[in-house]
C-alpha cells in the first residue's frame, strides 16, 4: 500500500513539474491547407496564455511563401513566416539598433535582433535558414514570456 502512494507521489509530482516548465504558456496549433500553400503544413508553438488579453491567429499566404501572426489585445503580436521577399513585422524596429536589415547577397545567414521600441516595448526577430520568427508590442512583464514561446515553434 506504501509502494502504491510512493508511485502516485511520483506521478503528481511529474504532472506538476511539466506544467511548470511551460507556466504561462499554452499550445496553438496552425494549419494551412493544400489550396493556400500548396500542401499541407502544421505549426505548433506555445504562446503566452495572457489572462485578460484575447487573441487572434491570422494566416498569410503568397507566391513567396507563407506565416501567422498571433495578435493579442493589447497589440503584441508573435509571427513566423518563411517569406524573404516582403519585409517582417519588425522591419521598422531595426531602426531603433541602428541595423540595415539583412543583407541580400548573404540570406541564409542566421541572426538575432531585438530592442526596445521608443514606447518602452520590446521586439525580437530570430532568423534561421530563410525563416523568421519573432515578437514585438511586448510589455517588460511579459517579455520572458514572449522568449519562451518563440523557441518552442515547431
Amino acid at each position: 500500500m506504501k509502494r502504491d502512494h510512493i508511485i502516485l507521489a511520483i506521478i503528481v509530482l511529474t504532472i506538476i513539474g511539466c506544467r511548470s516548465l511551460n507556466n504561462g504558456l499554452e499550445k496553438e496549433r496552425i494549419v494551412f491547407k493544400p489550396e493556400d500553400t500548396g500542401v499541407k503544413k502544421t505549426y505548433t508553438i506555445q504562446v503566452p496564455d495572457l489572462e485578460e488579453n484575447e487573441k487572434t491567429v491570422l494566416q498569410e499566404f503568397g507566391g513567396h511563401g507563407h506565416g501567422f501572426k498571433i495578435v493579442y489585445a493589447d497589440s503584441s503580436i508573435i509571427y513566423y513566416t518563411n517569406d524573404d521577399a516582403i519585409a517582417t513585422p519588425n522591419f521598422k524596429n531595426y531602426e531603433t539598433i541602428g541595423w540595415q536589415g539583412f543583407d541580400l547577397l548573404n540570406k541564409n545567414k542566421d541572426t538575432i535582433v531585438h530592442g526596445q521600441q521608443d514606447n518602452g516595448l520590446f521586439w525580437k526577430e530570430v532568423k534561421v535558414g530563410e525563416e523568421f520568427i519573432g515578437y514585438l508590442n511586448v510589455s517588460p512583464a511579459d517579455k520572458e514570456l514572449f522568449d519562451k514561446s518563440i523557441k518552442t515553434l515547431k
